[in-house]
């Protein structure tokens, strides 16, 4: 039996990269550490976030790099992630970080995370 979440990582793992005329998908070393689909008040979305995780010692240049599926999310142009740092994409930047008390959070992205993994 496939969770929830499984489903949603597998709608969420296409990382693509934009060439000059088509996109290619890559395996990399920038990973989906976590997903939060279904915050406390699931009838609040704006607290849903997609954190990515940097493996490698080195900084990683996320230009061009979108995330799509259930949501979407184009990263600018400059934005990376640290070597062996993390990055949160969230649905509210404003809301999360009232919430948690952090900053530095990326978004919007557009859309919302399945509840039930549909």
């Amino acid at each position: 039996m496939i969770s929830s979440l499984q489903k949603i990582l597998a709608t969420l793992t296409t990382l693509t990269i934009f060439g000059a005329s088509s996109a290619l998908a890559l395996d990399t070393i920038v990973v989906f550490n976590e997903v939060q689909y279904h915050p406390a008040d699931a009838n609040d979305p704006s607290l849903e976030f997609i954190e990515l995780y940097n493996q490698n010692a080195v900084n990683i240049d996320l230009t061009g790099w979108r995330i799509s599926g259930e949501v979407d999310f184009s990263f600018p142009a400059g934005t990376t992630i640290e070597g062996g740092s993390y990055l949160v994409i969230a649905s509210d930047p404003t809301a999360l970080e009232a919430a948690s008390g952090n900053t530095g959070f990326h978004g919007p992205f557009t859309g919302t995370l399945g509840n039930g993994g549909a």
